[in-house]
């Protein structure tokens, strides 16, 4: 999925986002940027467009899905040691790339 290119984004302090409130909500509803609210220098906020909330929501159900595939899968592995894992991963892997070199090499002898 191919993100929409972003407007840039202001910081602000807090009193600046009061005292221009009105203006500070409108620009991320108009696609003219985010702003980022900071009390004493430090990020404490931000005003982003209902797109960026929407698309924020979506990535955090993506990311739930996939803990909790990674929980699941991790769990049938309790109790092995991890360069055990690491090992089998790789002779796994190394399996694959040369079954897959074979399929290659037979598709590309003549008469196949």
């Amino acid at each position: 999925m191919a993100l929409p290119k972003q407007p840039a984004t202001e910081t602000m302090s807090i009193t600046e986002a009061r005292e221009n409130f009105g203006e500070v909500v409108t620009r991320p509803r108009r696609g003219e940027g985010r702003v980022i609210v900071e009390d004493a220098g430090t990020p404490v906020g931000g005003i982003v467009s209902i797109e960026d909330i929407r698309r924020l929501e979506e990535m955090d159900r993506e990311l739930a899905g996939i803990e909790d595939i990674l929980q699941r899968t991790g769990s049938g592995f309790r109790g092995i040691p991890a360069d055990e894992i690491e090992r089998e991963i790789g002779n796994a892997i190394a399996e694959v790339e040369a079954d897959y070199r074979v399929n290659r090499e037979e598709k590309s002898e003549p008469g196949s």
